[in-house]
């Protein structure tokens, strides 16, 4: 593997941009279009949004460690989608 070698110049640079005023102008900007755009996502667009990054393994993990009684509530409700009954 080759390791790009960055001198301190590269680094300064980066840095005062990152303290500039316009990379927080621009941070701030990207974060409300991002904010905006996702708002406007109806429930199946974000969940298809959601599903084409999130990994399925993490959501899983995030499931398992619930308290028994969110589990309990929960099993209901995975009851019904497997007979079809939430749509």
């Amino acid at each position: 593997m080759k390791t790009k070698i960055i001198n301190s110049s590269e680094i300064n640079k980066e840095n005062d941009y990152n303290m500039s005023p316009r990379f927080h102008i621009e941070k701030k900007e990207t974060e409300e279009e991002f904010n905006n755009l996702i708002e406007k996502l109806n429930d199946k667009e974000f969940w298809e949004y959601i599903r084409s990054w999130f990994d399925e393994e993490y959501i899983c993990n995030i499931m398992r460690n619930w308290d028994i009684e969110t589990k309990k509530e929960e099993i209901k409700t995975l009851k019904k989608i497997l007979k079809g009954g939430l749509k």
